[in-house]
């Protein structure tokens, strides 16, 4: 495995004796595994100079799956080093905003109290990037909201396994004195009449509505991809905002949430790749999540 770490490093530092030290090799030493790697391959990874080292194209394309290689080293160690297999080791979770304010403390808090030596990495997402990092082991649980039910297996990507959580409704967020604040509820034409923010115009999918249309496009003021920021506008009166019912612990004293007339009832789903599905940690940690829903006041009656 040295000889992934020194391209890495190698890569990283621009510098084989730099590189050398941080891994605790000599010099030649390290050219020596280069080299060697280099011929294994039948590839020049790196071109030398007298300015530095840097990576051919072909080291480029190496460099990325030596990395997902590093990462999967360390999940093995993570297990082979566990006692219990659940004694040890990292969750890394991606999740969108509203799944971080509501479910996922009370179930980071819960699984912490009997697994206290599980550490967690937790990332703010856009669903676009998750999938992609979920499958290179950058993350270990990306938590998913989609208009899919994800019920029949077709509808599951390749190589993955999706454990549906709960349900919830997208909402618009208004300042207590925006006109629409006196309603009961609104619809999709009122957003025509608004300053509107959403945090991605992905958005469309969830809401059937085309945002980008002429009777919708000029509208977006703002693309925040931070939904306390949409709330702190929201609250200065800047315009209306998207955001998930999921997000009423966000407390702001001059802003109302106001459910659609129109259905924006979406899933949320525990996505896992097919590499940590079978790791115990992953799999208690999902329960841990269902066991907080099913306890709690999250899911959306229908």
């Amino acid at each position: 495995m040295i000889k992934y770490h020194a391209l890495i490093k190698v890569a990283e530092l621009g510098s084989i004796s730099k590189a050398a030290a941080a891994l605790g090799y000599s010099q030649p030493g390290i050219s020596h595994i280069l080299n060697s790697f280099e011929e294994e391959l039948g590839l020049q990874l790196f071109i030398r100079s007298m300015s530095g080292i840097t990576l051919t194209e072909a080291g480029e394309d190496v460099l990325e799956y030596a990395k997902q290689i590093i990462v999967f080293e360390g999940k093995i160690n993570e297990i082979a080093t566990s006692r219990d297999h659940l004694a040890a080791g990292v969750i890394r979770i991606g999740a969108f905003a509203s799944a971080l304010v509501s479910f996922i403390p009370k179930a980071i808090k819960a699984f912490s109290e009997i697994y206290p030596n599980i550490q967690f990495q937790i990332e703010e997402y856009q669903a676009e990037n998750m999938v992609n990092d979920l499958k290179t082991g950058r993350l270990d649980i990306a938590f998913i909201a989609s208009r899919k039910s994800y019920s029949n297996d077709k509808d599951v990507p390749v190589g993955y396994t999706y454990e549906y959580l709960l349900s919830d409704k997208l909402c618009l967020l208004v300042n207590k004195n925006h006109p629409l604040a006196k309603h009961d509820k609104v619809n999709y034409d009122m957003l025509k009449e608004c300053d509107l923010m959403v945090p991605t115009t992905s958005w469309n999918k969830i809401l059937k509505i085309d945002l980008e249309h002429e009777d919708f496009a000029s509208n977006i003021k703002y693309i925040a991809t931070s939904d306390l920021a949409l709330f702190s506008l929201v609250s200065h009166d800047a315009g209306v905002a998207l955001v998930s019912t999921l997000e009423s612990p966000i407390k702001f004293d001059d802003v109302v949430l106001k459910e659609f007339e129109e259905d924006t009832t979406r899933n949320i789903v525990a996505c896992i790749s097919d590499v940590n599905k079978a790791a115990p940690a992953i799999r208690e940690f999902v329960a841990t999540c269902k066991g907080v829903i099913a306890d709690g006041d999250f899911q959306v009656n229908h």
